[in-house]
């Protein structure tokens, strides 16, 4: 699930034109996100909206 939704926010950021170079530190840093996440037991898309 979460890379499908990695992949295409990817797309949707070559379609709007960024370079590259910006959208591989777009990919990296959802990747290091998605650990840090994982790390604390949080799956996206099972997150909890309690405030």
């Amino acid at each position: 699930m979460t890379d499908d939704l990695i992949e295409r926010y990817l797309e949707d950021c070559e379609v709007r034109g960024m370079t590259p170079g910006s959208i591989s530190r777009y990919k990296s840093v959802l990747r290091i996100f998605l650990m840090y996440m994982a790390g604390r037991g949080v799956e996206i898309g099972q997150e909890d909206r309690e405030a």
